[in-house]
């Protein structure tokens, strides 16, 4: 009874000093980013436009490519390791079709209800599953297959955004190390499934890729990445830290202020656009809300809330499959993010810290989350936090490798183990 009690209170101690950690970590990057605000005015100029050759862009694209061939290949050889007789083609959905997956492929195939369990798939967001379902009907093919295809797509197509974006930021070399960093993630093995994870990334980083030279272009790809996922909108932050910028540089005029107002509107709409799909489906244009809140306990919150109960949920589930895949792993992401971000903070852009504080306050809120890493890796300023968190190559080639195993391991967590979120 008494080392019940103990461990009950050890517990309850590791908890406090985990959510005090993040609360300390986050609080640091907020006070941080308080006083570079009063100082926009001295942050550095942005570069000169980055321009690639399309040499370049070719062998970001075929690197990219070749990775996610890499990583269906990795999930075969671990099927067949476990004694598996089908061929490749025939066991890939078998291997890549779980948790998520379902629910995108029955929206692309019958689309949003207000009827049943069925009703509760209003809480993906639809341009994914509607694009998947477009495709299908166009080519006349299976909706796993359009989605397969369109995941894999965007793959070259965020590779090529990312090193643009992270060239304007970090120069031709960095950005080609932001590039590495983003395609051995461990949790990019989302990009090889009929997840909305690629498409989110490659029009969030187009968005940013085409933020300086085509701002309008930009800001109909930020509406598009809104209206695939909730997140899509704090890029609306970057248009608002520019206008900021030149009015504490003396440079804002009325015209620039609107088109300001206007492009960060349409960002916005992507969001408009699903509560209007709410709205169609059940009469209530925040249906989706009620929906989280009754059937996966979700409801804004707190990130040290979420952290704390993690932990304790880790230990809650010991013994269990899903203590270190599910748990374990959050866990992991979470002090990894935080950390992170007030390391690379201070050799980071203003408005590439600052997108990255409200993401990830964002998206560690809710009171039930199981897919931490996952949400995290859709952060598309992470490769260009952890460019910049070191400046010796070494340090990087060890972390890259340390990365790349822990990409085989993740794809064997959601191939094979099924565990992965």
């Amino acid at each position: 009874m008494n080392d019940f009690f103990q461990l009950s209170i050890t517990r309850e101690v590791l908890e406090r000093l985990v959510a005090a950690g993040t609360i300390v970590l986050m609080g640091y990057v907020g006070i941080r980013l308080l006083i570079r605000l009063l100082h926009l005015s001295t942050e550095p100029e942005k570069k000169d436009f980055f321009r690639p050759s399309a040499a370049v862009l070719a062998q970001i694209a075929v690197l990219a490519v070749l990775t996610r061939i890499a990583v269906m290949l990795a999930a075969y050889l671990f099927y067949r390791i476990q004694g598996g007789t089908l061929s490749f083609l025939s066991s890939h959905r078998m291997l890549w079709e779980h948790w998520d997956t379902r629910q995108y492929l029955w929206i692309a195939e019958n689309g949003y209800t207000a009827v049943g369990d069925d009703r509760l798939r209003l809480v993906f967001f639809p341009l994914y599953p509607y694009l998947v379902g477009v495709f299908a009907r166009l080519f006349h093919i299976d909706p796993y297959l359009a989605g397969t295809g369109l995941s894999f797509a965007t793959v070259p197509l965020s590779a090529i955004f990312l090193y643009c974006f992270a060239g304007e930021r970090l120069g031709e070399e960095n950005a080609f190390l932001a590039v590495c960093y983003f395609l051995f993630n461990p949790l990019s093995v989302f990009l090889t499934a009929v997840y909305a994870e690629g498409l989110f990334l490659c029009l969030t980083l187009g968005c940013l890729a085409t933020f300086r030279r085509h701002p309008f272009l930009s800001c109909v790809l930020g509406m598009a990445g809104s209206f695939t996922r909730m997140p899509g909108v704090i890029v609306a932050g970057f248009i608002l830290i520019e206008a900021l910028t030149q009015w504490s540089r003396g440079k804002l005029q009325l015209r620039d202020a609107l088109s300001a107002l206007l492009r960060m509107g349409i960002v916005f709409c992507g969001l408009f656009a699903y509560w209007l799909v709410n709205y169609v489906v059940t009469g209530d244009p925040f249906a989706y809300m009620t929906y989280q809140k009754e059937n996966w306990f979700q409801e804004p919150g707190w990130f040290f809330e979420t952290a704390s109960r993690t932990l304790r949920y880790l230990f809650l589930t010991e013994g269990a499959s899903d203590q270190w895949w599910t748990f374990g792993a959050q866990l992991a992401a979470i002090l990894y993010a935080m950390v992170l971000l007030a390391v690379s903070e201070r050799g980071t852009s203003y408005d590439v810290v600052a997108y990255s504080f409200v993401y990830l306050m964002v998206v560690f809120s809710p009171t039930w989350l199981l897919s931490g890493p996952r949400y995290l890796f859709g952060m598309a300023t992470l490769p260009l936090l952890q460019t910049n968190a070191f400046r010796k190559k070494g340090i990087h080639i060890f972390l890259l490798l340390v990365s790349a195993g822990l990409l085989l391991l993740f794809t064997y967590g959601y191939c094979i183990v099924g565990e992965v979120l």
